[in-house]
């Protein structure tokens, strides 16, 4: 997932959407960790980090996606 988030980022910062930009490196960072802690079998790290990637994403969506007249989500025109 976090090269996923880096693709976002580029994605964002490319269209100069500084904010959800910062918001994909924030869900890298998360995702990262999330890696991590489950690499460790570290329980409360990975719901940690699973509480911020979701909480991100939640956030992102909210803001720069809306649904299509087919029920797809597209990225909203800034």
């Amino acid at each position: 997932m976090a090269g996923l988030f880096k693709d976002s980022q580029a994605f964002f910062t490319d269209r100069k959407m500084a904010e959800a930009a910062d918001w994909a490196k924030g869900a890298m960072d998360a995702a990262t960790a999330l890696n991590k802690a489950a690499a460790a079998k570290n329980a409360e790290g990975v719901a940690a980090a699973s509480k911020t990637l979701g909480g991100t994403c939640a956030t992102c969506h909210a803001k720069y996606r809306e649904k299509a007249a087919d029920g797809t989500y597209v990225i909203k025109k800034q």
